[in-house]
């Protein structure tokens, strides 16, 4: 079983694509995050991460611009990858079922008050 989310993705230090121009296919082996776009996906991509060196799954903040919110992906050797998902609950759902490790703890709304 496959799921495929749309959506940006930013590594730090790497780079950061803001925008649905990101495709997420979860599957129980592996994600992937390829570019939408097949010409530009000929130069870039796709970035994998194996079921094997995810450590964590958990939601972000809202991206401050978009009405998206981070995902975090965090692997083995704690780099964090940020998937945008205009739909978290989604995603996170999708990974419980296929067996990743999540963590629902993080609040997604309302954003934190600061102060």
């Amino acid at each position: 079983m496959e799921y495929v989310f749309r959506g940006g993705l930013a590594i730090p230090g790497r780079f950061r694509i803001i925008g649905p121009w990101v495709i997420l296919t979860m599957s129980p082996s592996q994600l992937e995050f390829r570019l939408r776009s097949r010409w530009l996906a000929r130069y870039f991509g796709p970035w994998r991460l194996e079921r094997s060196t995810v450590r964590d799954i958990y939601p972000g903040r809202p991206h401050v611009l978009y009405s998206w919110t981070r995902i975090n992906f965090l692997a083995d050797d704690n780099m964090p990858w940020m998937f945008l998902a205009e739909w978290p609950e989604d995603v996170l759902g999708a990974a419980k079922e296929l067996g990743y490790p999540v963590r629902f703890d993080t609040r997604i709304w309302p954003p934190a008050s600061p102060g």
